[in-house]
């Protein structure tokens, strides 16, 4: 088994001829959410950093740093995925 991300997957094709390769089926779904408070926490200190899929990202500027943010992934397994007979 292989995770591929979306725009890999949907661009599986072959460079030289354009033909469409056969794609694999997809058995399980990885989601990720970053999830942030309503309220302000006062005195803390700015929470810039975080990781989703082993990636550290950082918050654009723009963005209030004074929620608490907390991270959460999980992997899905599609029902009756791997039954598929090709």
């Amino acid at each position: 088994m292989m995770y591929l991300p979306s725009h890999t997957y949907n661009g599986m094709e072959d460079k030289d001829s354009g033909v469409t390769l056969v794609k694999p089926p997809i058995v399980s779904v990885k989601i990720a959410m970053v999830i942030h408070g309503s309220t302000a926490i006062l005195g803390s200190d700015d929470q810039t950093e975080f990781k989703l899929f082993g990636q550290k990202n950082t918050l654009d500027s723009t963005v209030t740093k004074k929620h608490m943010r907390s991270t959460y992934e999980t992997s899905v397994l599609l029902r009756n995925a791997r039954v598929i007979d090709y």
